[in-house]
């Protein structure tokens, strides 16, 4: 229920909708991503696990543990981030 008012919320934002549909974010990302981010200002998890409203520290930490992956290294990109944000010197 909540996921389709979200999708229908989302849809009116035109920034998103210009994004190809896998691209777009979902009620769970959102969610995830904002407990991310209270856990990052030093939010404790207790405060975190009643806005996710969990029944228990464990589910709030699995979904701040990002469900085993937290950042995966690309392989075989001979660019850096560095590399590709460099504003070009003119000819």
């Amino acid at each position: 229920m909540i996921s389709r008012e979200f999708a229908k919320l989302r849809a009116k934002v035109a920034s998103i909708t210009a994004l190809p549909a896998v691209a777009q974010p979902t009620f769970h990302e959102i969610r995830s991503l904002g407990s991310r981010l209270l856990e990052l200002k030093g939010v404790p998890v207790s405060d975190i696990q009643v806005l996710m409203g969990h029944a228990d520290e464990e589910m709030t930490q699995h979904y701040l543990d990002g469900h085993g992956t937290r950042w995966q290294q690309a392989k075989g990109n001979v660019y850096n981030m560095g590399a590709l944000l460099a504003v070009p010197k003119p000819s």
